[in-house]
């Protein structure tokens, strides 16, 4: 946690994305945490994970931590990109 406090300082942008990933609390839903972590591995994400599958911040992997949480790590099915984007809304159908 002293990694994501440390990132999120008292940046205003910062800490209203975490209260949206506290709000959100994707990291307490164990489907979203396998998929994540089987994600993780296919897009080389670089995010480490501990035994009992819990994220282990690093300086590298803050700022993703932070996107797949949000839930704002797309990927492209047209080009193979992953893009971090500004919001998760669906796109209606």
């Amino acid at each position: 946690m002293a990694l994501l406090i440390e990132h999120v300082g008292t940046n205003t942008m910062h800490l209203r994305r975490m209260a949206v990933v506290q709000q959100r609390a994707y990291y307490s839903d164990a489907n979203f945490m396998a998929k994540l972590q089987a994600v993780n591995l296919t897009r080389n994400w670089k995010i480490d994970f501990d035994a009992n599958g819990k994220i282990v911040p690093s300086p590298e992997s803050v700022r993703t931590i932070i996107q797949v949480l949000l839930n704002h790590r797309l990927h492209s099915e047209m080009t193979g990109d992953d893009f971090d984007v500004p919001s998760a809304s669906p796109v209606a159908k």
